[in-house]
Formats: C-alpha cells, structure tokens, sequence
C-alpha cells in the first residue's frame, strides 16, 4: 500500500515504510502529478518547472531518468517490462493514478466532506469534522511553497482546512458544546481576522453561554477591523446576529445551538423536569422493602464532585425509602453550587423522581414568594393539585382572576394558602418521590424561606427531597438555617478544585494552552470553577498574553459584588494593601481591625514602601 504526504514535509510510504523519492528534482516531479490530481501533465511544463532558467540539453534523459526512479520506488514488486500502474504514461506527458485514501490531502477533503452534510446531526458532524482534523499535518506541500505553480493547491486546501475548522465549531455549538465552539471561534478570528464567519461563530458562542454583552462586542470588533481593513460594513450575516442580540431574537441563537425554542429561560425562571418515560412511581413500602434501584448520580462533565454527588445519591435514597431529607449546600461566588444542583435536576427525573428547581431572583420588589410561584404552575401541570388549586391561586396563577390576593395577605389566607401547599406536595410525594430543588436561598424573600422551611419541618413523613444552596457570607440566614438544623440536614461546603482538576477544566475551555499558562491561571483562581471558566474563555478568545495579565470581566464583577458587601473602612483598607509599592511614599500603619486606634495595646504594624 502506497501513501503520499504532502501535508508538511513531503514524505511517501509504501507497506507503512518510509522509502527514499530521490533528491530534490525527483520528488519535484512526483509532487507536480499529485498538483495534477489525476489529470496529464505534459512533459513540456515538467522540464520547464525543473529548469525555470535555462534548460540543460539532457533535460528529456533526466526526465526519463526520474519517472523511472519513482516507478521503482512507488511500485517495487512490479515485475520487469510490465506496465506500471501509478506513474503512468499518456500521448506528451505523464499521470499519477492512485486512490483518493492514498493522498493525505485527498482524504482529508474527503472526511470534510463527509461531515458537511445538512441532514448529519450536529454532534456525528463535529467528532468526524474532529477526526478529519486532527490528520491535518501542515502546511500542504511546505518543501515546495517557494514555487510559483503549488501555489493555487496550497491555498485551496488551506481554504478547506480553515472552513473545516469553522464547520467544526458551527457543529459544536449545535451540539452543546458552548466552550469548546469559543475556544475554536477564537483560534479562528486570530488567524483570519477578516474572515466573517469567525466573528460571527465567536459570538453565538460568547451568546450561548450567557455572555451577550461580550457576543454584541465581538460582532463591532469585527465591524471595526474590516471598516479599518477593508473599508467595508460586515455581511447580511453578521448584520443579523447583531440584530438579533440586540432585539433579543432568541429564534436566531436556538437555530445556532440546535436547541428548541424552550430549551433556554432567563436566569432565575425555574426548570420543571418530568421524565417522559421513566420507572413507574413506587410507593414508600416498596422502597423501603429494597426492592429500588440505588439512586446514582454521575459527575459526567462536573469537574470534583463525585463525592457531593454520592451524598445527593445517599440522600435521595433515604427520601425515597418515606423519610423526607433535605440537603443544604454553601460556598462562595462561582464555586459551583448551581452546577451540582444542575446535575441532580437533570438525573433524577431519570430514576423515577418528579423534580422542581426553582431559582430565588436577585430582583428588587420581586413580590413575596417568587421563587415558587415561578415554579409551581410547571408542577402543577405534571401533578394537578385538585381540591387544592384555589386555595393555591396566589402561587399557581398570580395576577389572574382566580388569584384573590399575594401569600403576604392577612394571617389566615396565608395560613390557608402554607396548608394547602402543604397538603399537595405531600399527595404529591406519596404517589411519586417528589424533589424540591431551590437555588439562591440567601437572596430570598421571607416568604420563598418560610415556605422552605415548612416543606422541611412538616413534610417528614414522605418521599421527599429537599435541597437548597446558599452563598456564604450574604444575606441574613441565620434564623433560617437554625430552623433547618432540628431537621438534621446534609450539609455540603463546597470548596476550590484541586490543581489537576482546575488545570483539565482550563483545557477544556482552551485546549492547546501552555502548562505555564494553566498553572498560573490556576493558582490565581484558587480552585474556584467560574474564575476558571472566566479565565479559560478570555485565554480562548484574546490569548494567553491577555489572560495572564487580564481578570476577566465577569470576575471583576462578583469582586466587585463582594467588596460592596464590606464595610467602607474595610474596603478603604484594602485599597491600601492592593497599592502598587511605587504609590507608597511614605511608611503607613496597618492593624488587622477597622476604626481608629484608641490604646498603645492596639497591634499596629508598620509598613514601609520597601517592605511592599
């Protein structure tokens, strides 16, 4: 079997061996058949591009002498005065016949174009598209780029290789995958900057993984360079994914992602997930009897929380089984909370389990009860509450005719409306497990708490799952969480990644970074997902340089959130720290407590601008 490689250094194989084409006006001879693609090349313009000044007399016996070299070397066990079958003769020239696999150029063309049709779903298209790909082996025919008549292949199969790479990351993001699509629309609008459908891929990625102020700057960045380049507006194209981000036409992103036009709710509307088919419900007996299947929670793409997971697993189990559990996670900004919640959600309904996740919205006069009457018209719909629906109007139907007035009403409607849900989720539960997912706790409303905490203190007695996460060190939930302690919750405090973890979750959203660059941006994140995520993104879309000398946006934001939380003289203070050493002029004094020192007791240190 023969194999020729034009893509890098030009190599030929025969039997998996690499074997010797002859010096450099040889395998000039071989390389311009395979330009030809099949085709007769006649010996005139052979003899012209081996000698392009002058022709020597012996031109037509070197010739000879080279095709005879190639024939020997591409076919070895052909018989002597037999007709040769790759590097054939024709009326004034010459031709190369081999097939299309044997050509690594050819073959990668071909796997482009196997992947490129539209009926391939998007996710079949993306791992060929990858595999194609990843057999590129360089610069096509780079020992001869320096000759005038390679010139039109080698922009033609660079041509291909590039829409490759976009047709790659256009079948990413129709089949999910938001990171791995920047990262590649990323790599794209370095190279090719005037290239529109880069920019256009780079921000239905930025826009698909919620980031839409970044996909709208994307789109006028890439206005900018080709007005400065070219003197020219962008395409229809990108004209209408401008168009739509602005207009929040979100049709034009779901056609992009391959998603229904359901499948993505505002930040803060909650998800109801019912499987469509799934175990039948099993009453608390049963289970109890051991006859369930033990519930199982996969990390899948979730990076460090198999043990988490394990203890949801172990949770719902005992739920299950008829005692009500509930499951309480912390830990700070970004570090997760809403991920591992999101992986229970989207596999419980799998084993059996009817779930509603709810999100506390950080909005301001947001009416009482938010957080559940987003949520519970969805459930409704998978379990109907009956002779409860018009106690429960006010959660189930706010604003309409049947809804008398909000939860917050006089003592006994919100009594009869705590009663009512009561009485429904517990029906509810008894006929199948029944989770209750709410995220945000510390930004929610006294009602949206209370209305937890009832579920927790009377709903014991039933399949119920119960989980809520709560970001330490805001809001004011110390009164809740002593409520929830004569629960005997499962408490869960989230912490960093570990440093192999933090550097594969970098990979994942920049692949191909250096590993100074992953451990320099893994460290400054401390372990926590989001700085991650954020840092992986900005890596992928402006480079290593501007990643390690940049925090990204989305990170000076929660910073910023969380500076704001402190008290004026704290932030003052870490001002202070956080000057630069050339700012300090003069020696200052540091305590570690606020206000102003009253004793000589108090334990000032001095700092002098050497010391910072």
């Amino acid at each position: 079997m023969i194999r020729l490689k034009v893509l890098g250094p030009f190599r030929v194989e025969v039997d998996g061996h690499e074997v010797d084409a002859g010096g450099r006006l040889a395998r000039m001879v071989l390389v311009q058949l395979l330009v030809a693609r099949g085709t007769v090349v006649p010996t005139e313009r052979i003899i012209e591009r081996l000698w392009p000044t002058r022709v020597p007399s012996s031109s037509q016996a070197s010739l000879h002498a080279y095709i005879a070299r190639l024939r020997r070397t591409l076919e070895p066990g052909r018989a002597p005065r037999t007709p040769a079958r790759l590097l054939v003769s024709a009326p004034y020239g010459y031709a190369l016949t081999v097939e299309r696999d044997a050509v690594d150029a050819w073959a990668f063309e071909a796997g482009v174009a196997a992947c490129s049709g539209a009926e391939l779903p998007a996710h079949v298209a993306a791992e060929g598209l990858a595999g194609a790909l990843a057999a590129w082996g360089g610069q096509p025919y780079a020992e001869f780029s320096d000759e005038q008549w390679t010139a039109g292949e080698r922009a033609r199969l660079e041509e291909v290789h590039h829409t490759a790479r976009e047709r790659l990351a256009a079948a990413r993001l129709g089949s999910g995958q938001a990171s791995q699509a920047l990262a590649d629309a990323g790599a794209l609008t370095r190279e090719q900057p005037l290239h529109e459908e880069g920019w256009r891929l780079l921000a239905l990625a930025l826009w698909a993984r919620d980031r839409q102020g970044d996909a709208l700057a994307a789109v006028r960045r890439a206005r900018h360079v080709l007005d400065q380049e070219l003197g020219v507006e962008p395409g229809p194209a990108l004209s209408e994914l401008e168009q739509a981000l602005l207009h929040q036409r979100l049709e034009v992103l779901h056609r992009a992602t391959g998603a229904p036009a359901t499948a993505t709710a505002p930040a803060g509307v909650p998800r109801i997930v019912v499987a469509a088919q799934g175990p039948a419900p099993m009453a608390p007996a049963a289970a109890a009897g051991g006859s369930a299947t033990p519930t199982v929670l996969a990390a899948d793409r979730l990076l460090g929380r198999d043990e988490e997971l394990d203890r949801l697993a172990t949770a719902a189990d005992r739920a299950r089984s008829g005692r009500a559990q509930v499951v309480v996670v912390c830990g700070e900004a970004g570090i997760g909370k809403s991920s591992l919640l999101d992986a229970a959600v989207r596999q419980l309904p799998e084993q059996g389990w009817l779930v509603g996740s709810g999100h506390c919205p950080e909005t301001d006069g947001a009416p009482p009860g938010r957080a559940w009457f987003d949520m519970l018209p969805d459930l409704a719909e998978a379990a109907p509450p009956g002779a409860y629906a018009d106690e429960l109007a006010p959660l189930l139907a706010p604003g309409t005719e049947r809804d008398s007035g909000q939860p917050d009403g006089s003592p006994a409607r919100r009594f009869r409306l705590h009663r009512a849900l009561l009485g429904w989720l517990r029906d509810t539960a008894r006929r199948r497990p029944l989770a209750i997912v709410l995220d945000d706790l510390h930004r929610g409303d006294q009602e949206s708490l209370e209305l937890f905490l009832l579920c927790a203190e009377q709903l014991r007695d039933v399949p119920l799952l119960l989980v809520g996460s709560y970001r330490t060190g805001e809001g004011d939930l110390t009164g809740a969480l002593a409520r929830l302690a004569a629960c005997s919750p499962v408490r869960m405090a989230l912490g960093g990644l570990s440093d192999a973890q933090a550097k594969e979750l970098l990979q994942r959203g920049a692949a191909g970074m250096s590993e100074h660059a992953a451990a320099a941006l893994a460290e400054r994140a401390g372990g926590n997902p989001f700085y991650l995520r954020e840092s992986s993104l900005l890596l992928a879309g402006e480079g290593e340089q501007q990643a390690l000398g940049r925090v990204p946006q989305g990170v000076q934001d929660v910073l910023r959130r969380r500076l704001a939380l402190l008290a004026p003289t704290v932030t003052a203070g870490l001002r202070l720290a956080a000057a630069p050493a050339a700012r300090l002029r003069c020696p200052c004094w540091c305590a570690p407590r606020t206000g102003t020192p009253s004793s000589s007791s108090t334990p000032w240190t001095r700092v002098s601008p050497p010391d910072c």
